[in-house]
């Protein structure tokens, strides 16, 4: 067998039809195709990857945030906008904020000029012979500064919780609780501290 004949069986196995010959018009619809190569890997189907289709983004990935855009908000995740809006807990949260600021106004004043409000509790009381030597007005400024740090506190707090959709109306009613057991545990401390004001109770008569 001559290598013009291989060459011509080599053809036949890729195409059956008829290989044109020199100066010959090939048939309509033929082309050349290279004999495949038995040492060359199968190829792969390419993987159609459209608009919606392809494998699912994995359950940490986030879309590319652009500079200037916010960030996420603390507790504002997809489990936050999954919680139920309470609109009731709205309003007693804001009405506890609003009158916790008029309190904290309010006895700000006593708190930082502690002996005369010492002094009006004991003429209220007819406690004769109270004087206080102002041994306790540093105790009443720093319980003030403490109301208005405990109040700051609270209302951040409440916004994010409100923020997050969770019960908030107990931050406030807490935090004005221990501001009360504060200011209550300086007044019976400074009052009592005093012997005048000891035997004034003590000998007064039953009611």
């Amino acid at each position: 067998m001559t290598d013009e004949q291989s060459g011509d069986g080599r053809g036949e196995q890729s195409d059956p039809r008829p290989k044109p010959k020199y100066g010959e018009l090939a048939p309509p619809g033929w082309t050349w195709q290279p004999p495949p190569d038995p040492c060359a890997a199968p190829e792969k189907p390419a993987e159609d990857v459209g608009p919606g289709r392809g494998s699912a983004p994995s359950a940490g990935w986030a879309p590319p945030r652009t500079p200037g855009t916010p960030g996420p908000v603390p507790g504002a995740g997809p489990a936050a906008a999954e919680r139920p809006r309470r609109s009731g807990d709205f309003v007693a949260t804001i009405a506890l904020l609003v009158f916790g600021l008029f309190s904290v106004i309010n006895n700000l004043v006593t708190l930082f000029d502690l002996d005369a409000f010492l002094r009006q509790f004991a003429a209220l009381y007819d406690i004769q012979g109270y004087s206080p030597n102002g041994e306790f007005a540093a105790a009443g400024v720093g319980v003030g500064i403490f109301w208005i740090v405990l109040y700051l506190a609270t209302v951040w707090l409440s916004v994010l919780s409100l923020r997050a959709r969770r019960l908030t109306f107990w931050i406030p009613l807490t935090a004005g609780a221990v501001a009360t057991l504060s200011a209550t545990v300086l007044y019976l401390v400074a009052l009592l501290s005093d012997p005048t004001v000891l035997d004034q109770f003590s000998t007064a008569p039953p009611l």
